[in-house]
């Protein structure tokens, strides 16, 4: 019974860190990254913990959600939870339909032992890359024109941008709007 209040305060806790982070991405615009809608999203190419290079452009076909995020933001970390919670629900539906919505997160971190230690702990079902470089120094920052982290980036089929977003609810939303708005995107968003 302790464990299930326990349980029940941090869920409490996580919800209302994600209002008032949704409150933030509201109330400053100038946080989410400046790439207009329908830009073209610039390519990616970085590697997992494996070593093995991932590129943006072998998803093309493909809804991405694309995560930029660190170990050592404070920010990112509290999103952690309810993006595996959005994940975990567009996932299983993917799974059942078309499978054609993938996730691939992109990390500013600059020392691998506490990057892989973070993932190992995690154990985040979606591929992770980084270039283990800080944010001002890594070129995929700036091609996206990022401000700040962490930032979401919702990326069509052909490899334009639409939708962006700072927080994991901010994701959820835009991705409700595609959902609602544009009758090309897959159902289960």
């Amino acid at each position: 019974m302790r464990q299930k209040l326990l349980f029940i305060l941090l869920a409490f806790n996580l919800l209302a860190s994600a209002q008032e982070a949704d409150t933030l991405a509201a109330n400053h615009p100038e946080y989410l990254p400046s790439l207009e809608l329908g830009t073209q999203a610039p390519e990616i190419v970085a590697r997992d913990t494996a070593g093995v290079e991932i590129r943006l452009s072998n998803y093309r076909g493909k809804y991405v959600i694309l995560d930029f995020w660190a170990t050592w933001c404070g920010d990112c970390r509290r999103e952690i939870p309810m993006l595996k919670a959005l994940y975990e629900d567009n996932a299983m539906q993917s799974i059942k339909e078309k499978n054609d919505v993938k996730w691939l997160s992109f990390s500013f971190d600059d020392k691998e032992a506490n990057w892989r230690n973070f993932l190992r702990k995690e154990q985040f079902p979606w591929p992770q890359v980084s270039n283990l470089k800080r944010t001002r120094d890594d070129d995929t920052f700036k091609a996206y024109q990022l401000h700040w982290i962490p930032a979401f980036i919702i990326i069509d089929p052909e490899g334009k941008i639409i939708g962006k977003a700072i927080t994991a609810k901010g994701l959820e939303k835009e991705l409700l709007q595609i959902k609602t708005h544009n009758l090309k995107i897959v159902d289960h968003l």
